[in-house]
C-alpha cells in the first residue's frame, strides 16, 4: 500500500471522513500535511494508538 492509501485509510479510521478532498482555504497544504501525518508518521507508529482514539 502506498503512502496515499495509508493516509486515506488512517484518516478514515480516526475521523470517519475522507482525506485529501482538495477543499479548504489551502487545499495543497492540507494534502501535504495529511499525507505526512496520517501516512508517514502514523505508519511509523510515532503516534501511539491510545493518543489517536
Amino acid at each position: 500500500m502506498d503512502r496515499i492509501e495509508v493516509c486515506k485509510q488512517n484518516y478514515r479510521t480516526l475521523f470517519g471522513g475522507e482525506a485529501l478532498t482538495g477543499q479548504g482555504t489551502d487545499p495543497e497544504m492540507m494534502d501535504i500535511l495529511q499525507k505526512f501525518i496520517f501516512g508517514e508518521i502514523k505508519a511509523l507508529r510515532i503516534i501511539k494508538e491510545e493518543y489517536t482514539l
